[in-house]
């Protein structure tokens, strides 16, 4: 049998349907509506190297086309039946480099009838963002803590790696924290009786300390590395939880804070008596690019002033806390006055998670109506402060009809990455927006998945977004740090312990 004329036909065969997909209807209706798709993609500010924007149609249709035209001369068609458009992205890359504008137009065929719909654009400047973010995955439950993990996403594809995971029920990996958007200085907590500790990894190594050390009442928790890398600065909180039978289904609040000062060089835990002590409790420590600066938020409530075992509801709806900061004398290793950047009764909100933009000038921060744990709130907001000009407002782009939670700057200062309960007002989920010169803040977008209906159905939460422009990770020596039953104790420096136990001189630094 001749197989040539199978071939040729075969061929031919191809390159019709290949013709056809690609070519777009010239006959159509103008629809007078914008079409939807999911996740929200349309006009929106993109940087160079992000991955391709997979999305649906949530429209019904018998048939759909997309067609794609990018200002740098490069185009895209796809037709299909399911309404999906997922873009390899070797070819997303041919469409985005040295673009400056992405145009979308969508048509629907019903009935026999194309429908041509609105374009929309993207928008893609120059400001690359960080390669790669680093967030905590888990069940959204408060007692399901099996397989919760750190992990870390490329933001130019959808590579995913992990960076520890719990493979037990008792152990969790929490509130990881980079100097610098730099990976190659990382911190985090595990909690485990016997595992448990906080694992540093710097360039020189990678150990655990026990997180709390001499005169210290509460664990070191939330933390923040100063810009030199030699320390870190903790709160060290007592946490407790609240459950609800109300809508609201739990919260979570301190009953007692402080502040201190881990030397990593000299493995010395140290404090002050503005920042340590029962007269007011502080958390969330985010220094300013200089590292003169250590910002905080405190409270003037004091669970001490009560029963600790009583926990007053009618009580902890007034606790607001205020935005301050005091200057650190890092070469004499001591402090100067503490004073209140922002008042919480200025915006009648309770003000927590303070974060600097990387040239000193903006704070991102969350308000709530009270307390300190923003996801737990669905009225948390996102809101900005101008150093410069005092002057501070809610960002309306940003804030959905639930919780907006922790977030963090790019190192060039040009992208905000978020967690937000916005989907459902159950799950978390991270979201990208732009801020560029004059401090506007564009449209946020979804982080991009290969499925475009991964949200639709997934039940896990991501929360503690990093961006880190490295991706560095000595994965074998983390894990043998991680389940060593060996954790270093600080030696407790000043405000901490009075004098040196074997000595009884006051401890230098």
């Amino acid at each position: 049998m001749n197989t040539k004329p199978c071939i040729y036909i075969f061929i031919l065969t191809v390159c019709l349907y290949s013709t056809s997909c690609k070519k777009v209807p010239d006959a159509f209706i103008e629809a007078n509506k914008e079409i939807n798709v999911y996740p929200d993609y349309k006009n929106i500010i993109l940087p160079p190297n992000i991955s391709a924007l997979n999305f649906s149609v949530t429209d019904s249709a018998d048939c759909y086309f997309f067609s794609i035209s990018s200002t740098n001369g490069t185009s895209f068609n796809k037709k299909n039946k399911s309404g999906i458009l997922k873009i390899r992205n070797k070819k997303w890359q041919k469409l985005i480099n040295k673009s400056k504008k992405l145009n979308y137009t969508i048509y629907l065929k019903r009935d026999n009838k194309w429908i041509k719909f609105p374009s929309f654009e993207n928008t893609i400047i120059r400001d690359s963002i960080d390669p790669y973010i680093t967030y905590r995955y888990f069940l959204p439950s408060f007692n399901v803590l099996n397989n919760a993990g750190i992990y870390r996403r490329n933001i130019s594809n959808f590579d995913v790696q992990p960076i520890i995971k719990a493979n037990c029920e008792n152990l969790c990996f929490n509130c990881h924290v980079y100097a610098d958007n730099d990976s190659q200085y990382s911190m985090f907590h595990g909690r485990e009786n016997e595992l448990g500790g906080t694992v540093i990894s710097s360039k020189k190594k990678i150990f655990k300390i026990m997180p709390k050390t001499g005169a210290m009442n509460n664990f070191a928790t939330y933390a923040a590395w100063h810009p030199s890398h030699e320390y870190i600065a903790f709160s060290a909180n007592k946490v407790k939880q609240v459950m609800y039978t109300s809508a609201q289904r739990r919260d979570a609040y301190d009953v007692s804070s402080d502040l201190v000062i881990y030397n990593i060089d000299n493995n010395i835990m140290f404090s002050d008596s503005l920042i340590y002590g029962e007269k007011y409790l502080e958390t969330y420590p985010c220094w300013d690019p200089k590292g003169n600066f250590l910002y905080y938020c405190r409270t003037s409530y004091n669970y001490a002033d009560s029963a600790k075992t009583l926990f007053d509801i009618a009580k902890y709806k007034n606790v607001k806390y205020d935005l301050m900061r005091i200057r650190f004398y890092g070469k004499e290793k001591r402090f100067g006055n503490p004073e209140c950047i922002l008042k919480a009764d200025n915006i009648n909100k309770s003000i927590v998670l303070p974060r600097l933009s990387p040239d000193g000038r903006y704070i991102l921060f969350c308000a709530l109506d009270y307390g300190n744990f923003p996801l737990f709130h669905k009225e948390s907001d996102l809101w900005i402060l101008d150093l410069e000009t005092k002057k501070y407002r809610k960002i309306e782009s940003i804030n959905s009809n639930f919780a907006e939670g922790y977030h963090c700057w790019s190192k060039n200062g040009r992208w905000i990455v978020y967690s937000s309960k916005a989907i459902d007002g159950a799950h978390t989920t991270l979201w990208f927006t732009n801020f560029n010169d004059l401090g506007n803040i564009g449209k946020p977008f979804i982080l991009p998945q290969k499925d475009p209906l991964f949200y639709k159905d997934f039940i896990k939460s991501f929360s503690l977004p990093e961006f880190t422009i490295n991706n560095y990770s000595n994965q074998k020596e983390l894990y043998k740090v991680v389940n060593s039953e060996k954790a270093i104790t600080p030696n407790a420096g000043r405000a901490l312990s009075g004098t040196d136990g074997f000595t009884g001189a006051t401890m230098e630094f």
